[in-house]
């Protein structure tokens, strides 16, 4: 008995944690996801992610990256905004971005 009691909890559970990582908010999923490169510390740039003209992520500083420096100009910031759009579209929520990723596209 204990062991079904126990097979039970365990499969709601893992039911739980698939809902959870699935669930994305339609809003995002349906709206019109968009960017702009906004002013940050010591004269670098950093980004917003905005989703039907609604702020949901604010980046001042470089992910991944210690410190709270932004990016050197608007073009390294914008690609970065632009592959984070990219992974929102693609489900991930929040979307992380790597050293490597940020090479890759010569953000930094």
């Amino acid at each position: 008995m204990i062991r079904i009691i126990a097979v039970f909890i365990l499969l709601g559970f893992f039911l739980s944690v698939g809902a959870q990582s699935n669930s994305f908010p339609s809003y995002i999923k349906s709206g019109n996801i968009t960017y702009s490169i906004v002013p940050s510390i010591n004269q670098t740039w950093g980004f917003q992610i905005l989703v039907n003209q609604k702020p949901i992520i604010k980046q001042l500083s470089i992910p991944a990256l210690q410190g709270n420096q932004g990016f050197k100009d608007t073009i390294a910031a914008g690609k970065v905004a632009r592959l984070m759009i990219q992974k929102i579209r693609q489900g991930e929520m929040p979307p992380t971005v790597t050293i490597p990723e940020m090479k890759k596209i010569k953000a930094l």
